[in-house]
């Protein structure tokens, strides 16, 4: 793989990660999967081409990620614990 094209991927792999980011803190989260798909295929595009000269970029990709695993988990563990309230005996009015 050239260097350009090595070079587009990482930088569409940034895009896209900031993308996530902006999203998930934002709470827009139509769409969400795609962009982690496409970030995925990304990933895979570039596995094993890189070189040492862009390892502080996927190093902040990385960071980035695992940002956004954490904000995805919280968001999680926020929606089953609302629709634990939800849904117990007396249901959301008593939990109000």
């Amino acid at each position: 793989m050239a260097t350009d094209e090595v070079e587009g991927l990482l930088y569409h792999l940034e895009v896209l990660t900031q993308e996530v980011l902006d999203r998930l803190t934002h709470g827009q989260v139509a769409d969400l999967i795609e962009l982690v798909a496409k970030q995925c295929h990304c990933v895979d595009k570039l596995t094993g081409r890189v070189s040492v000269e862009h390892v502080e970029r996927l190093r902040e990709v990385m960071r980035n990620v695992t940002l956004q695993q954490q904000l995805a988990e919280q968001g999680l563990k926020i929606s089953r614990s609302f629709l634990g309230h939800v849904y117990q005996p007396g249901g959301f009015q008593d939990w109000a």
